[in-house]
C-alpha cells in the first residue's frame, strides 16, 4: 500500500500536490476561530507500546517513523541510555532492538569507545541519524547509521535481527547532535562551541559540510528537519527570542516570522518539520488568553505565509510533523485543559482529535509529545504520565483504526 501511495504522489506531480496544500490551508485558516463549545471531529487509532522485550520496563521516547512503520527513539534501560529501533520483521512481528547491542555484535561499534545515545530520525532507506557519546571525553557527537537493505526491505541475519551496513561518526567540527536525515542520506543538526552555543549544519553523503546561518542577531541556529531538496527548518535563538527559520541551499537563511496575532508585540516561533515542497509546520506565539501567552500550531508556505491551525478547544497547540500527503500532526489543548494528539488531513476543514480506541489506552491526563507521521498515517510519539513525584515517558506507535 505504501508503494501505491508513493506512485500516486508521483503521478499527481508537484504542481497539483502543492495546489492541494494551498487549498487545505485556505480551509484551515478558519480553524483558529472555532465557535466555543463546538467539539472537534475525532479520528480513531489503535495503539502499540514500543517497550523492550521480555517485559522490561524502560523510560522511552519515540522520535520518528518511516514509511515501513520502523520507529527510532531513545530508552533508559538497566540504568543506561540507548538508541533503539522498533521494526516489523519478515515474519510480520514487531521487534525492538538496542542499536548499541546490534552494532557491537556485528563489529560495527566499539562500546568501549562509543555509545549510540539517541536516534532522532529515520528515512525510508533505513538510515538513522542521532547522537552518540564518546567515552574519552563524555561528549556527544552526530552520527549516521545505515542498515543493510535489499529491494527496499531490511536484510536480516539468521536470528531475524537487521544487519548494520555502516556507521559514520561526525566528529570533524566538535560536539553536536544530528536531528534529521532525508532519503538522500544527508544529515542536519548542530555543532556546539564555546563561542557559539549552536551552529547549524548540513552533512552530505560525500562528506561535505555546509554551515547554516546566521540570521539577524541570532546567536544559535538549531535545525530540526531536512527535506528531499536539502531544505531545513528549525529555529534561531537570539536576544529577541526564538524565530522559526528555513534554509534553502544557495540562498540566505529565511526568518519565518510569527502569526499575525503576535505581530507588534511578543513574537516567537519554532519550525518542527518540513515538507518536500518547502512548507513548514511548527508553533508560534499567538497573542494572549486570560493574561497568559498562548502558542498555536502553524503551517507556512510561500503562497500564503504563516497560517494559524487553531487548537482542539483549548489555549495552545503545536504542529510537529507533516507527511507526503500534507497531513499535519501535533498536540493541542482540549477545552478542559488536557492535551491530545491532533490530525489535520489535507483538504479537511477542521483539526481532528486522535482518539485511541483499541489497545492499552493511556489515561486522559497523560500528555503526548514529539509526535510524527508517515505516509501510511501511522503516528509515533511519547506519552508522559505522572507517577507520584516524577514523570514517566513511554514510546508508542498509532495505526489508523478505520
Amino acid at each position: 500500500m505504501v508503494d501505491e501511495w508513493k506512485t500516486s504522489l508521483a503521478v499527481l506531480g508537484p504542481g497539483i500536490a502543492l495546489g492541494a496544500l494551498v487549498a487545505a490551508i485556505w480551509n484551515a485558516a478558519n480553524l483558529a476561530n472555532r465557535p466555543p463549545g463546538l467539539l472537534p471531529p475525532i479520528v480513531p487509532y489503535r495503539i502499540e507500546w514500543l517497550d523492550p522485550p521480555n517485559g522490561e520496563m524502560a523510560e522511552s521516547t519515540a522520535n520518528a517513523v518511516n514509511a515501513s512503520g520502523a520507529v527510532v527513539g531513545q530508552a533508559e534501560l538497566h540504568g543506561q541510555t540507548c538508541a533503539f529501533l522498533s521494526f516489523v520483521d519478515s515474519q510480520r512481528r514487531r521487534v525492538w532492538v538496542n542499536l548499541n547491542d546490534l552494532a557491537a555484535a556485528q563489529g560495527k561499534l566499539d562500546l568501549g569507545q562509543w555509545r549510540l545515545w539517541n536516534a532522532r530520525d529515520i528515512n525510508d532507506r533505513f538510515e538513522i541519524a542521532g547522537q552518540a557519546q564518546r567515552a574519552s571525553d563524555q561528549r556527544f557527537y552526530p552520527y549516521r547509521l545505515r542498515l543493510a537493505t535489499r529491494g527496499g526491505k531490511l536484510q536480516e541475519d539468521q536470528s531475524g535481527r537487521p544487519a548494520v551496513d555502516s556507521i559514520a561518526l561526525l566528529t570533524d567540527f566538535g560536539p553536536g547532535t544530528a536531528t534529521g536525515i532525508n532519503d538522500r542520506g544527508h544529515v542536519t543538526g548542530q555543532w556546539y562551541a564555546e563561542q557559539n552555543p549552536a551552529r547549524g549544519f548540513l552533512w552530505t553523503s560525500d562528506g561535505t559540510v555546509h554551515h547554516i546561518g546566521p540570521v539577524g542577531r541570532a546567536a544559535s541556529i538549531c535545525p530540526a528537519a531536512v527535506n528531499a531538496s536539502d531544505q531545513i527548518t528549525g529555529y534561531a535563538a537570539g536576544p529577541d527570542g526564538y524565530r522559526g527559520v528555513r534554509y534553502t541551499p544557495g540562498a540566505s537563511l529565511q526568518d519565518l516570522g510569527g502569526l499575525p496575532q503576535s505581530q507588534g508585540g511578543f513574537c516567537e516561533s519554532w519550525g518542527s518539520d518540513i515538507h518536500d515542497s518547502g512548507a513548514v509546520v511548527g508553533k508560534s506565539s499567538a497573542g494572549t488568553r486570560g493574561g497568559s501567552s498562548v502558542y498555536h500550531a502553524f503551517l507556512y508556505t510561500d503562497q500564503m505565509g504563516m497560517v494559524d491551525l487553531g487548537t482542539l478547544g483549548g489555549s495552545n497547540s503545536e504542529a510537529t510533523g507533516v507527511n507526503s500527503w500534507f497531513d499535519v500532526v501535533g498536540v493541542a489543548d482540549r477545552a478542559d485543559g488536557t492535551t491530545a494528539i491532533f490530525l489535520l488531513k489535507v483538504g479537511q476543514t477542521a483539526m481532528a482529535e486522535v482518539v485511541i480506541c483499541d489497545g492499552d489506552i493511556p489515561a486522559r491526563n497523560a500528555k503526548p509529545a514529539s509526535v510524527r507521521i508517515n505516509i501510511a498515517r501511522q503516528i509515533c510519539g511519547t506519552f508522559v504520565n505522572r507517577l507520584g513525584d516524577y514523570w514517566q515517558s513511554r514510546a508508542f506507535l498509532l495505526t489508523p483504526a478505520e
